[in-house]
């Protein structure tokens, strides 16, 4: 009786079969929270940023029609949004200075100047330590001063503003517009009549300061090819002359390079 089989086996027992509700549930998922919408403030300053940047886009390429006028328009828009706008300000009166710079005429010349001069005038109110509106300010002096004539000017007291700006841009940052400061102190001391205080040794110098520092920059050369012509040292004035005239344009500021060749050839004719 107890005796077991040699032929019973002892059954094995099947393993418990895990249930699904034996799986570790996963974490519910956590409930995010709505991302607020922007205040009208930041609002305001993206769209400032934008137009900020459309502004610099048309300036770069302002050899194309109606660009210059464009980007003017949008810095008007940036003004209407912040009054006390320094970036706005100073892009206007680089604005302006271009659009004198382009033309003959005086009474344009006039309008576009005093438009420069008054922006460059508030942006050196609202931030005196930055270059910009230094720079342009007194490039759109120049040519306001121009418009009503230079002697007119400097007896109101317009050309110790502009050597103000402009030395106060040096001492900044020299290299600012591919030389600008030294550049425009150089043109400064060439136009401006002997009587004044005009120096063809000055301008000299100064042109030759900012082709060392931007030797790319077609304006420098032709404006001291000029003074260079002025002196009689026809030798010098051609050593410049041909660079501007072999130049690969897209090495420095390509739009006024490209306004500047004209004035190459015009003074390379002199030479003949």
């Amino acid at each position: 009786m107890g005796t077991r089989s040699p032929h019973l086996r002892p059954r094995r027992r099947r393993p418990p079969s895990r249930s699904p509700t034996s799986v570790p549930a996963s974490a519910p998922a956590p409930i995010l929270e709505p991302t607020p919408a922007p205040s009208p403030e930041q609002q305001r300053a993206a769209q400032i940023e934008q137009l900020l940047a459309e502004i610099d886009h048309l300036y770069k390429l302002r050899m194309k029609k109606g660009n210059t006028e464009a980007s003017y328009e949008k810095a008007k828009e940036v003004l209407a949004l912040d009054g006390q706008s320094y970036e706005a300000q100073w892009r206007i009166a680089r604005t302006a200075y271009w659009i004198a710079d382009g033309s003959e005429d005086k009474q344009l010349k006039e309008k576009w100047g005093k438009i420069g001069l008054e922006a460059g005038t508030a942006g050196v109110e609202l931030k005196p330590g930055r270059v910009e509106a230094q720079f342009w300010g007194a490039a759109s002096l120049g040519h306001y001063a121009k418009g009503v004539g230079v002697m007119k000017a400097f007896w109101d007291g317009l050309g110790k503003r502009y050597e103000k700006w402009v030395r106060k841009a040096m001492q900044m940052n020299p290299k600012y517009a591919w030389g600008g400061p030294a550049r425009a102190l150089g043109r400064y001391y060439f136009t401006l009549p002997g009587i004044a205080g005009g120096d063809n040794a000055k301008a000299i110098k100064y042109l030759e300061e900012s082709k060392r520092i931007a030797p790319e920059a077609l304006r420098t050369r032709a404006w001291l090819a000029e003074v260079y012509l002025d002196e009689g040292e026809r030798a010098k004035a051609k050593v410049e002359l041909e660079f501007c005239m072999s130049a690969e344009l897209k090495q420095g500021d390509l739009a006024d390079n490209l306004r500047m060749q004209p004035e190459c050839e015009r003074l390379q004719k002199k030479l003949q």
